[in-house]
């Protein structure tokens, strides 16, 4: 059910046989997700949160159980404009171009970008004391398969709180069990997904603690 690899002629069999799970070991080195997950904070720490223009600049945010939305959360997130000549872009940009690069290589998402549909960079921050993301799901094409890079490292970073996916036969597993920081997760964008309350126990703290990562969408 969750497949572990690094070999390019596996990640592409796995894929055509259309696996729910699958774990690409070691995509990004470990001190760059430092570095992303420790720039993205101090990025928060200087700038105003507001509502952006995602085709026009890049800006962060935060969710705290807001009232308007289908699923209820609680996270900070950055969304990224690769052109913007800010510190934080020239940051991200790398590992970005790298999960674009595997998108395009292995889930032909070129064809699939025009003037409506835009590949949508963002780092996304679980705090501990309860950051979490609740179930959801989504429609499975143009996107295929999501891609959840690791930016944060569990038990250093974060206690509880992870990735979980429900299959198609009702079993739940929990992805951060196989993949470390630096791993690049690929799931069916279809299955019912969710991010766990991330170490709800403690007091809820926007610091460069609990579980980040970077995300790759298709949205228009």
């Amino acid at each position: 059910m969750i497949i572990i690899t690094k070999k390019s002629s596996e990640i592409t069999q796995h894929i055509s046989n259309e696996e729910p799970v699958i774990i690409v070991k070691n995509f990004i080195e470990e001190d760059i997700c430092n570095h992303v997950r420790k720039s993205s904070h101090l990025f928060t720490k200087k700038n105003t949160p507001k509502i952006g223009n995602r085709n026009k600049e890049t800006f962060w945010r935060i969710d705290v159980l807001p009232s308007k939305v289908e699923t209820e959360r609680i996270f900070r997130t950055l969304c990224i404009f690769p052109n913007d000549k800010l510190s934080i872009v020239k940051t991200t940009n790398p590992i970005f171009n790298k999960m674009a690069e595997f998108q395009d290589k292995y889930l032909e998402f070129g064809r699939h970008i025009n003037s409506n549909i835009k590949r949508r960079p963002q780092i996304l921050h679980y705090p501990i004391g309860g950051g979490f993301f609740d179930w959801h799901s989504h429609k499975r094409f143009p996107n295929n398969y999501g891609l959840i890079l690791n930016l944060s490292k569990k038990d250093r970073d974060f206690q509880q709180g992870q990735t979980e996916v429900i299959l198609e036969n009702k079993k739940v597993i929990k992805l951060d069990d196989y993949a470390d920081i630096g791993d690049l997760i690929l799931f069916r964008y279809d299955l019912a997904h969710r991010v766990a309350p991330c170490d709800p126990k403690e007091d809820l703290v926007f610091s460069d603690k609990g579980r980040w990562t970077a995300v790759l969408p298709l949205l228009s």
